[in-house]
């Protein structure tokens, strides 16, 4: 039932049938046919209460909503085509953009529940193992995009790291020009409630992405060890996932991170990861309130519902011109693919619930708890390995590509926040590029060369060496100066 419980209060309308019974339809123990067709004569039945009507017609979303994820993830698989490495919506979205080579889609049942779609990339002489071992390092790159967007943001940022040219002469491929070893595997996913992910009726927070993503990571990656990329909140939830996996994290770059920063003076040292742990949400108190309702007319979580519903209304409209707005340097990377993956994401159902969850998100570690001890590390380097001193928290090496040109933020807010993550302590390397919000997608010529100069620095880090305080900084800086780089040794290497 709705209960009106401080607790069930928080709770998304649908929060508790999706978490009763989508694992047992999932698994298949229960029939999604026979369950719909109880629940829809239960709320059409008039001697049913209002309340249990309410309830019945939940269930009926929670299982229609699956099958439709099913149905969407069953479209993918079929457009891949099985052995094809390459998916997307049809052969002219294919065209039209430049995709990186050697990708493929796949389908991850999180927690055995909620379907999540992800892309590997391989290096192209992947089959040849013992070539792998030798010419890839055994670090992979994992890629978690931001709010509203999907692991598609990221093709661009992945062609430019795997295009054959461009690896010759930044990576050790082929040639072993540089001697950095690339990463083994290129995987980006998306984040529950976004993308091609589903979209259940659960309370949409930072700690059920960071959760989402660590089960990812242990499970789909295995347990490998890993960079984690984020762009925007999923910059964010990238760090936090850092600090939690410290022991496999072997790098983390942060593209216009979101996450509450603060100066060393104002960092009292007080965690909001321990609160969680101690207590759950409850011992946040009054950091976790439930949403506004009006008592007696409407319940908090419809008027949730209606707000997400009312804002996708608003903006889907104004997607192109906002994605423009975003992107200040090169708008013509806003092309109409990305605008149309955006608006059919938000036509999935649920898609409002997990607009609407953000308007009452519980307060999140800040990027000075999962990244620094106590506020900041001491002098001397950082410590080689897992860095795992007292509370969780990630000391490895972390790059900071930022689009010094952010509207969200306004330039002078994005220029004065990249000093602050990079004066935040030893090993973080700040490269400001002009680009605005999404710098993997808009430049990622750039990033990608800040990234393969960043790199030995993840690869010492992996291998147990400590890294002095400031090792590679000037190379990553330099390499990101030249967006035209990547064209100009293209056509060297062609003559």
């Amino acid at each position: 039932g709705g209960g009106g419980g401080a607790a069930a209060a928080r709770l998304a309308a649908r929060e508790p049938a999706a978490r009763a019974f989508s694992g047992a339809l999932a698994l298949g123990t229960l029939s999604a046919p026979e369950v719909s067709r109880a629940a829809w004569q239960a709320s059409r039945d008039p001697s049913t209460t209002p309340e249990l009507r309410k309830d019945a017609q939940r269930l009926l979303d929670v299982v229609e909503w699956s099958e439709w994820h099913r149905l969407v993830a069953l479209e993918d698989l079929r457009a891949q085509g099985g052995s094809s490495p390459h998916v997307s919506f049809s052969a002219a979205a294919a065209a039209a953009v430049e995709r990186p080579r050697e990708v493929r889609v796949g389908y991850w049942r999180w927690g055995g529940e909620h379907l999540v779609r992800y892309k590997v990339w391989r290096q192209e002489y992947e089959e040849e193992m013992e070539e792998v071992r030798d010419r890839t390092s055994d670090v992979d790159l994992v890629l978690v995009h931001g709010f509203g967007a999907s692991c598609e943001q990221w093709d661009r940022l992945v062609a430019s790291l795997t295009n054959p040219c461009w690896r010759q002469a930044h990576w050790s491929g082929a040639t072993g020009a540089t001697g950095v070893k690339p990463p083994r595997r290129i995987l980006a996913l998306d984040l529950l409630g976004f993308g091609h992910a589903a979209k259940p009726g659960l309370s949409y927070t930072q700690h059920l992405w960071e959760a989402q993503v660590a089960d990812f990571l242990l499970e789909v990656n295995e347990g490998r060890p890993f960079v984690l990329a984020g762009n925007s909140i999923g910059g964010g939830l990238s760090a936090g996932v850092a600090a939690n996996l410290c022991d496999l994290c072997k790098g983390l770059v942060l593209c216009n991170t979101a996450g509450n920063l603060l100066e060393p003076d104002e960092y009292d040292g007080k965690s909001v990861g321990a609160l969680l742990l101690e207590g759950g949400a409850g011992a946040l108190g009054a950091y976790y309130k439930p949403p506004p309702s009006m008592p007696g007319i409407l319940e908090a979580q419809t008027l949730l519902d209606g707000f997400g519903e009312g804002l996708i209304s608003f903006l889907k409209p104004q997607i192109p011109k906002l994605l423009k707005k975003y992107y200040p340097i090169v708008p013509e990377k806003a092309d109409r693919r990305l605008a149309a993956t955006i608006a059919r994401d938000a036509a999935d159902p649920g898609a409002a619930n997990v607009i609407a969850s953000g308007q009452k998100l519980p307060p999140q570690r800040t990027l000075n708890e999962v990244l620094t001890s106590g506020g900041g590390l001491a002098a001397g380097g950082l410590a080689a390995g897992g860095g795992k001193v007292g509370s969780s928290f990630f000391s490895g090496p972390v790059l900071v590509p930022q689009g010094v040109l952010d509207p969200l933020s306004g330039a002078e807010r994005a220029a004065l926040r990249l000093g602050q993550l990079t004066d935040l302590r030893l090993g973080v390397t700040g490269v400001a590029l002009e680009a605005g919000h999404c710098p993997h997608d808009e430049v990622p010529d750039a990033v990608a060369s800040a990234v393969a100069s960043w790199w030995p620095q993840v690869l010492d880090y992996a291998n147990g060496k400590p890294q002095a305080a400031d090792a590679a900084v000037d190379a990553a800086k330099d390499a990101a100066k030249e967006p035209t780089q990547w064209a100009e040794e293209e056509t060297a290497v062609a003559a």
